[in-house]
């Protein structure tokens, strides 16, 4: 289990064995090569402060790697996701890995913003995940 006293190190070799994109593992070795000592409370204080690092990175980590995180880490990831879609699709693929606080962040941010989504979720034509997936 990842917390926020984990190193940068930890995550690269999850996300290396799950198989993540060239373009996050670029960064986080340049994170690396910049601190070799950097735990994932100060990475992802900088991932989620740089409005250039894109949240798709977030959700995935969630989606694939949330079992393997503490509610610290997923948190941090959720605060990083603004958009709204990528909010309800990791609000609904995620549901087996995120406590009811973090359900209610990501609800938070699509609530009154995808009606047509949120109304298939109250009458249950999108239901949301009710088992982990293998990565």
């Amino acid at each position: 289990m990842l917390t926020l006293k984990s190193t940068l190190k930890d995550l690269i070799d999850l996300c290396t064995t799950r198989n993540a994109c060239k373009e996050a593992q670029t960064w986080m070795a340049k994170e690396l090569e910049k601190d070799k000592s950097i735990t994932l409370d100060k990475l992802l204080a900088i991932y989620v402060d740089d409005v250039n690092a894109p949240e798709g990175w977030a959700a995935w980590n969630l989606e694939v790697n949330g079992k393997d995180f503490d509610s610290g880490v997923k948190d941090m990831f959720i605060a990083k996701i603004k958009n709204e879609m990528t909010a309800c699709q990791v609000y609904i693929k995620c549901a087996p890995v995120l406590t009811t606080a973090q359900d209610t962040t990501l609800k938070a941010v699509y609530k009154g913003k995808l009606p047509i989504a949120e109304k298939e979720l109250r009458d249950g034509i999108i239901t949301r995940a009710t088992a982990e997936v293998a990565p």
